[in-house]
């Protein structure tokens, strides 16, 4: 018991020793920080488009603004495109991107940077918010900076800004390095390698240039942030061929917006899944076409057409607004409108001169003939000459009456048929056609002479008064002028001239034209008459000649059936 008390007492008396047994206070001593570790970096690159990007500012973007600040370390290129930088921070291992600064010369080569579609979520200023007077290069690329460095980084930057996931991230840069080794035949392990010279390549500058072109036609309506070079992939050597065709530089051809594209872009991103309908309002559906078969195509004996055909002061338009045999027709001539309504009738037999055959082919003789099917491409629609293997092209131009082409285009006929005062439909097809081979055909009820002469080369005017004319010889209502020129004159003096030609048979033709008449506007509306010399006979026939209706000024509308009485009445009643 005595050592259990003394034992407590013992210990009692240390905790009051401890507790203030002096008076003297001990100062611990102090811990110094250790010195902060400073590290060096240094990266050595090259800044190559179409060439050695020289004079260019290069900075590494180390706060991830997108641009070069005067505290972040930089230094200009040099005539090789070569930079180094340098700098020290407290991080062993930054990150960073690099930037160069494009010279004012040197912006203009490189391919504004492809646009890139508002997405959902998106304001337009995220998606497009890089400068187009720099590139840019993702860290881990060596230093370089190329146009394909600056395309991933662009790419991946939009994603980001949609707050898409690491993952999703790391899919679409993998995705980009098969496109990108694909299409500019880089390797595997430097897909985004191009030196200077490599840069220049005319193959580069065109790829660039078509995927460009792409990314403008899609801008704005795809979410998808490959769709342009997943479409440029598809489309590479066709795209190509297409430019090749048209004899142009790829960049020249490209500048004309070739329509041949656009269908091709379109057809691409439907096959991708990444659209349903045409990308572009101005390209033709199979729903415009539809409509076209209905109102165009005279095959089920309906139409709606309105032509205008403009030679000077005269022009010569014609509706027709519904049955194909009839048409109102409205002629101006002199500033007059003059207004007939016309309806042909049923329509008379007729066959046409069918070259591959070598024998005439038509209502009554339609034994081995087949007419090719239609074909469409684009907006073309390619049929046959009735009875020919002759083809005819419809490539039709779509506008939207609020679009200022067709503005323009209206404005710009005569304003005596008061067209722009009419409110069209909402969709308008402008027509063109084009034939380029000649084309002769014959009413079966076609007149047919005894053939004047021994010969087409001893044929005279006087054979031809006096076989197409007799009525005129008989009443001296003629008068010869040269030897293939002559005047008949029965109240209207109407001056007329032949020549000889070779007919699509191969047997000689007589062409004749009126050249000059009293009353204004005849002459030039005439196409002449044509009159086939087989054997011992002379025939009238109908020459067509090769055309293309945007040469000679020949405006042909169609538009949705419901718009032809909103026409016809107002035609009717200028």
């Amino acid at each position: 018991m005595l050592k259990r008390h003394y034992l407590g007492l013992a210990i009692t008396s240390g905790l009051l020793w401890g507790c203030g047994g002096s008076d003297k206070v001990e100062t611990p001593t102090p811990v110094e920080p250790p010195a902060p570790t400073e590290y060096s970096h240094k990266i050595s690159g090259s800044a190559n488009v179409q060439g050695a990007l020289v004079g260019a500012l290069i900075c590494a973007d180390l706060n991830a603004n997108q641009d070069c600040d005067a505290d972040e370390p930089s230094a200009t290129s040099d005539s090789d495109g070569h930079y180094q930088l340098e700098w020290q921070s407290e991080v062993a291992d930054p990150e960073y991107s690099l930037i160069a600064q494009l010279p004012v010369v040197a912006a203009a080569k490189v391919p504004s940077p492809l646009r890139v579609a508002e997405l959902p979520g998106v304001s337009a200023a995220q998606a497009s918010g890089l400068a187009e007077d720099k590139i840019f290069a993702r860290k881990g690329h060596g230093g370089e900076l190329n146009v394909l460095t600056d395309l991933e980084f662009r790419r991946l930057y939009t994603l980001q800004q949609t707050g898409a996931s690491t993952a999703e991230l790391q899919q679409l840069e993998a995705r980009l390095k098969v496109i990108i080794m694909s299409l500019y035949g880089t390797g595997e392990d430097a897909p985004y390698h191009l030196g200077a010279a490599e840069s220049a390549t005319e193959a580069l500058i065109e790829i660039m240039a078509i995927g460009k072109h792409i990314e403008g036609l899609i801008a704005g309506q795809l979410s998808q942030v490959l769709a342009a070079e997943e479409t440029l992939l598809a489309l590479k050597p066709l795209a190509l061929d297409l430019a090749a065709a048209s004899g142009l530089s790829v960049q020249a051809w490209l500048d004309t917006d070739p329509l041949n594209l656009r269908y091709r872009v379109s057809d691409t991103l439907m096959n991708l899944g990444y659209i349903t309908s045409p990308i572009d309002a101005r390209l033709m559906s199979d729903a415009d076409w539809d409509i076209l078969k209905k109102t165009e195509n005279e095959d089920d004996d309906e139409s709606h057409l309105f032509s205008l055909y403009t030679h000077g002061d005269v022009s010569m338009a014609e509706l027709r607004h519904g049955d194909v045999h009839q048409s109102l027709f409205v002629n101006l001539m002199g500033g007059k409108l003059m207004t007939e309504e016309w309806d042909a009738g049923k329509d008379d037999p007729m066959s046409c001169w069918n070259a591959k055959l070598s024998r005439w082919v038509g209502n009554s003789a339609s034994g081995g003939y087949e007419a090719p099917q239609p074909t469409i491409v684009d907006n073309t629609l390619t049929r046959v000459y009735d009875w020919t293997f002759v083809p005819v092209t419809a490539t039709v131009d779509k506008f939207s009456s609020s679009d200022p082409q067709w503005q323009t285009l209206i404005a710009s006929l005569p304003k005596e048929y008061k067209l722009t005062e009419l409110t069209w439909p909402d969709t308008i097809y402008r027509v063109n056609y084009r034939m380029e081979q000649e084309v002769m055909c014959r009413f079966d009820a076609a007149s047919v002479y005894p053939m004047p002469a021994m010969n087409a080369e001893s044929l005279t005017s006087m054979d031809l008064l006096s076989t197409l004319w007799p009525y005129v010889v008989d009443e001296g209502h003629f008068k010869l002028v040269s030897d293939d020129t002559f005047i008949i004159d029965e109240g209207v003096a109407e001056t007329y001239q032949w020549h000889l030609t070779t007919s699509p048979s191969g047997e000689p033709l007589v062409h004749i034209d009126t050249i000059a008449s009293s009353m204004p506007g005849m002459a030039e509306m005439d196409l002449g008459e044509d009159y086939l010399i087989s054997g011992d006979k002379l025939m009238e026939v109908d020459i067509f000649k090769p055309f293309d209706t945007r040469e000679i000024n020949w405006l042909w509308l169609t538009y949705e059936e419901s718009f032809s009485p909103v026409i016809y009445q107002h035609l009717k009643n200028l």
